[in-house]
């Protein structure tokens, strides 16, 4: 009898914290970049470790953000509200500075997904 009450238990507790987690969830802004260039032969390569600035400069600390890309050329991130942020990016290679920008809108539950493509300057 004393495990049926311990199981039982267990379950409840599951239950309650799967739907804290899922309600977190609901509750998210994501965003997902990636930033690619043209090659010589117009195929579309990723570029790693370039620098993404969201937002403007008035905008509050925790929505204006720097970042950068993974080796896949890819950036994903949170922001705690629904906002539309200009996003810039810009990387030298070989001593030439390549750059673009977009504009994406983050909504309740959603995910922005965005592809920049920058070139030289």
């Amino acid at each position: 009898m004393q495990y049926k009450k311990i199981i039982f238990v267990g379950i409840i507790f599951l239950l309650s914290a799967s739907s804290f987690f899922f309600c977190k969830t609901e509750n998210q802004y994501r965003a997902i970049i990636t930033v690619s260039m043209i090659d010589a032969a117009g195929g579309k390569i990723p570029v790693p470790s370039c620098k993404l600035v969201f937002g403007e400069e008035n905008f509050a600390p925790d929505i204006k953000r720097t970042g950068y890309t993974d080796v896949n050329g890819r950036y994903e991130g949170e922001w705690p509200r629904e906002v539309s942020l200009r996003v810039l990016a810009s990387r030298e290679i070989n001593g030439k500075i390549y750059s673009g920008a977009s504009i994406i809108r983050l909504s309740e539950g959603g995910v922005a997904e965005q592809e920049i493509l920058i070139k030289e300057e």
